[in-house]
């Protein structure tokens, strides 16, 4: 990374990363456009929050949008700006921008975790690892699918055939996908209270994944 004052800033080319620069501290992350006259350039601000379409710029300042729970981040948005003397520029190298990247994707695997219903990691939400129960999810929506495809076309022995097809090694069938039972999810202590069940396999904790899937299609409601 390379500090820079104005004139060698506006000098670097299009597509150059950079945040501006106070002693110890960075702001902003943007990609710099082409350099203007008079000390103008374009730019893209890689951290802009969307903004009130309703407002005209050139009367005043935009006005935020309220925030939604879900905002979609704008890589396009591409406005005029000016130097400001004595602003100093971080400039990023491009083994800076690669180390960077590097780090953001260490974070993907954890994002992709994330259970946004209940608000935290998904493996904390299931006993079994989730790729676990995942893979068995898809078993039993695809096995039920089928089973109301043939019984739809009138293939009554297929279907019965398919419903009771379940690979032994993915261990018991447990059925059509439905809610689980309190009692398949909970086992009562002697003590008082109750525990999570340590006998539900990872095919029992996929059945309300399944039908949660399939209901989603519209394919199915038990």
């Amino acid at each position: 990374m390379k500090l820079m004052n104005a004139d060698q800033f506006l000098a670097m080319p299009s597509g150059t990363i950079f945040s501006t620069y106070d002693p110890d501290i960075f702001d902003g992350l943007y990609v710099k456009g082409a350099t203007l006259t008079d000390g103008y350039f374009q730019v893209t601000d890689i951290l802009e929050a969307p903004f009130d379409p309703s407002v005209d710029e050139d009367e005043g300042a935009t006005r935020s949008v309220p925030a939604p729970n879900e905002l979609a981040m704008d890589f396009d948005n591409v406005h005029k700006s000016v130097v400001v003397p004595g602003t100093t520029y971080a400039v990023y190298d491009p083994a800076d921008v690669e180390a960077l990247m590097a780090r953001l994707h260490l974070c993907l695997p954890s994002m992709k975790d994330w259970n946004h219903i209940a608000e935290m990691p998904m493996s904390q939400t299931l006993v079994h690892g989730v790729h676990r129960v995942y893979f068995h999810a898809g078993l039993l929506a695809m096995r039920a699918l089928l089973v109301k495809h043939y019984a739809r076309t009138g293939d009554e022995q297929i279907a019965q055939s398919l419903s009771t097809f379940w690979p032994v090694h993915v261990g018991e069938d447990p059925g059509d996908p439905r809610k689980m039972t309190f009692q398949e999810i909970t086992t009562e202590l002697p003590s008082g209270g109750y525990e999570i069940n340590p006998d539900m396999t990872p095919s029992t904790e996929a059945l309300p994944i399944a039908l949660e899937f399939m209901e989603a299609q519209g394919n199915l409601s038990w």
